[in-house]
């Protein structure tokens, strides 16, 4: 399997993406020999700990290319009252609904849950915890991460592996890290997951293309946002290099390491009146041996702000992208 000859635009997303084979290849416990798929597991932990921290939470999240998934929602769903996943393909919003209206036929997510019923310490809440998701998913909306979206400032905004599907270049993944970054409240959070080192991943026979990441290019989109000016204290990188998963064969044949980064951002008050919110990194889901905690304890110590304000009732927006963590370089 080769990368793409050329960017994967929406058009052909639309075409040629299939959601079940993508839901099928990528996102089971384990295949069919009893392999883990360990990708998909790093995730379900990074999230779990991301959700659990102190500070992070409140009315509204948006989860910005959405895909066909709910795995990165499973922990979310404990600390909103309302969520509204957005995704580009018609074909992926109504996969999702089909599971969201739990038709027969949809896609089977309960091991999943019950792995992540089992890290938050009971298992057998499998049930209870799908039909709380259900419950607080009250919309899914049509967006498109390299657009303006017409969606209110959200107490949260979560996007897994969908920048840099959708965006052909550097320039393009800075404007759409700046567009999902506006979504978010002032003292809310921006949840950004993405892979490095990828230049395409399939599904079935069907190749797309990834704008190919580093460290060094997530932290300067991070900190070269506009005229929002970001804080002295520089994201930390959070994951595990996935190259030897044995569940993803397709991963198994690249070249490259997928390293997965986890940025936690808080969006500040304006310091300065007129000025624009500050947005600066706050933390990350998993704190190194001998990280300095002043700055989680000063998040800590804020009072905890709401946004009663959703996304307008008919409002579209959509997310030209590699739906969740398809991940694989």
């Amino acid at each position: 399997m080769e990368a793409p000859a050329t960017f994967t635009g929406a058009g052909e997303y639309e075409r040629s993406f299939t959601p079940r084979d993508y839901l099928s290849e990528y996102y089971r416990l384990s295949d069919g020999q009893g392999r883990p798929n360990t990708f998909l597991m790093q995730n379900l932990r990074s999230l779990a700990k991301v959700f659990a921290l102190e500070g992070l939470g409140g009315d509204t999240l948006l989860d910005v290319g959405c895909g066909p998934t709910i795995y990165q929602l499973l922990s979310a769903c404990e600390r909103f009252q309302e969520i509204v996943a957005m995704d580009y393909t018609p074909q992926n919003r109504q996969e999702l609904e089909s599971w969201l209206r739990n038709e027969p036929g949809a896609f089977d997510w309960r091991p999943v849950v019950q792995y992540v019923c089992e890290l938050e310490g009971d298992r057998e809440q499998w049930a209870e915890k799908e039909a709380k998701l259900r419950g607080k998913v009250k919309r899914v909306l049509k967006c498109d991460v390299t657009k303006a979206n017409p969606a209110a400032p959200a107490d949260c905004v979560l996007s897994a592996y969908c920048l840099e599907a959708a965006c052909p270049d550097l320039p393009a993944f800075h404007r759409a890290l700046r567009g999902i970054a506006g979504l978010v409240r002032p003292g809310g959070h921006l949840v950004l997951l993405t892979s490095l080192s990828t230049t395409y991943y399939g599904v079935g026979e069907q190749v797309f293309s990834c704008l190919r990441l580093d460290e060094a290019a997530v932290l300067e989109a991070v900190e070269g946002g506009g005229s929002r000016a970001l804080g002295p204290d520089k994201p930390r990188e959070l994951g595990k290099r996935v190259a030897a998963v044995p569940f993803a064969p397709k991963l198994l044949k690249l070249p490259v390491v997928v390293l997965v980064t986890c940025l936690i951002l808080r969006r500040e008050q304006p310091r300065i009146s007129g000025r624009e919110p500050i947005l600066f990194p706050a933390r990350c889901c998993q704190r190194q041996p001998g990280t300095p905690g002043a700055l989680l304890r000063q998040i800590r110590q804020e009072p905890r702000r709401h946004s009663s304000s959703g996304i307008p009732a008919g409002a579209e927006a959509s997310a030209a992208r590699r739906p969740s963590a398809a991940g694989a370089a």
